[in-house]
């Protein structure tokens, strides 16, 4: 389901996956603080 509501490009890939090894996460990993953190910032928006 989530494939259906989010689609990366190759490069868009390619800088989650060089920033989840320079923080040392797995790319799951990483593409999960980033949704997470793009949920509290529409959050902060709304107050």
């Amino acid at each position: 389901m989530i494939k259906k509501l989010i689609s990366f490009s190759d490069k868009e890939k390619e800088q989650i996956d060089q920033e989840a090894k320079e923080k040392e996460l797995t790319f799951t990993e990483a593409l999960r603080r980033i949704i997470d953190n793009y949920f509290q910032n529409k959050k902060n928006e709304n107050k």
